[in-house]
């Protein structure tokens, strides 16, 4: 059941809500950090943390649930729309007892931050499939107190299977989006180079093969895998032509060098057959 700050501080007395003061990173969300209301509740909340996190969730758990420099941690109700497609289903962090992390209004509608450095009950966090919408799990998840009772709600074993699943892929999914990073990180410097001339070469680089600057900068698993596939292919062709330009111009500096050496031998020989002639 939603809890509002009054009843989860007659709860927690410890440690009252609100613990933090986030209204100094309002800098970082673009409008006006506010307190939760005494009465105000709040259900559920969840939490995108992208293929690489997510995989080490299902692995081993999370020490952190934002990045290492970032100062606070987002979060959502059910009602906020991503303005993305998760193509690989991924799947979603639920915080059943979303009050343990002492969260803020964001001021942006269905958002919510924490202090990143919080971090609730690991009991308390749970996976929601990627087959299963958000809109769905959070009725589901009202009466919920952990990560237990949360399998229990959805089949027990057929969520363990989905789980596995869900794991399987994702480590796919990172190799492969490690290999077309190693692919792209050349092209991606270039586009960010001081020098115009080398941006200038890397934009029409792009042009070439099809690529544009959203293909290099959209998460990996937001692509649209018949995209994905043709950005792999394009890397592969710009990786191939970096290789055989190379490979010419190693073959014309040795060609030179190689020219220079037979003149240069040539020169001595005839030098050196002089100077025998004048000496006879």
């Amino acid at each position: 059941m939603p809890k509002s700050p009054l009843q989860f501080n007659h709860q927690h007395l410890d440690e009252a809500y609100p613990a933090d003061n986030l209204s100094q990173y309002s800098w970082h969300t673009g409008a006006p950090l506010r307190p939760l209301q005494a009465d105000e509740t709040l259900s559920a909340l969840f939490r995108d943390i992208g293929p690489v996190a997510m995989t080490t969730f299902l692995d081993r758990g999370l020490k952190r649930l934002a990045g290492p420099v970032t100062p606070i941690t987002y979060m959502r109700t059910a009602a906020y729309q991503e303005p993305y497609t998760d193509y690989e289903r991924i799947g979603r962090l639920v915080f059943l007892q979303p009050r343990q992390l002492h969260p803020w209004c964001s001021g942006v509608s269905h958002i919510y931050v924490a202090q990143a450095s919080r971090l609730p009950d690991v009991q308390t966090i749970a996976f929601v499939p990627g087959t299963l919408s958000l809109e769905e799990a959070d009725p589901l998840s009202r009466d919920v107190r952990n990560r237990h009772e949360w399998r229990e709600v959805l089949g027990g074993r057929p969520y363990d299977d989905i789980y596995a699943d869900t794991l399987e892929r994702l480590n796919r999914l990172n190799q492969e989006l490690q290999d077309s990073e190693k692919l792209a990180l050349p092209l991606r410097r270039a586009l960010q180079s001081s020098i115009r001339d080398i941006r200038l070469r890397a934009r029409d680089t792009m042009r070439q093969v099809g690529l544009t600057e959203s293909d290099l900068c959209t998460a990996w698993h937001h692509i649209a895998p018949q995209r994905r596939a043709m950005i792999w292919e394009a890397l592969k062709q710009i990786e191939k032509n970096c290789k055989d330009s190379l490979k010419a111009t190693t073959t014309r500096i040795r060609y030179n060098n190689g020219l220079k050496n037979r003149n240069y031998k040539d020169s001595l020989k005839a030098t050196t057959t002089r100077i025998r002639y004048k000496k006879g």
